[in-house]
């Protein structure tokens, strides 16, 4: 994440640019509309700015899309894709969390 940003002086820039636009946009948008309007409006208005800057860093980072950023967390991963677990007592190889012979849950993750 520091790649984004450069150092620290120009993450601690960038945060206050973005603070002056936020209220900017608020300010604009409280003298526009009336009150209860301003308030909805400010709201989608933060809610889809932050999206769009989202996108935009994880497009900077190389992430198209959630799943290459989390993964996939399907429950029908099978073969090699699925975790294997290795208990520590009696070094069996297993796929469940618990060691199937001792019932030991001291295990390593491989």
């Amino acid at each position: 994440m520091s790649n984004l940003y450069g150092n620290n002086r120009s993450h601690k820039g960038n945060m206050f640019k973005w603070l002056g636009i936020y209220m900017g946009i608020g300010l604009a948008i409280s003298f526009v509309l009336p009150f209860p309007m301003s308030l909805l409006a400010m709201f989608v208005s933060i809610i889809g700015i932050d999206y769009v800057r989202a996108r935009y860093i994880m497009k900077k980072m190389g992430i198209t899309n959630i799943t290459q950023m989390f993964g996939s967390f399907s429950a029908s991963q099978t073969g090699d894709e699925a975790l294997k677990y290795y208990c520590m007592s009696c070094e069996t190889e297993h796929r469940e969390t618990s060691c199937p012979r001792f019932g030991s849950k001291m295990t390593n993750v491989g």
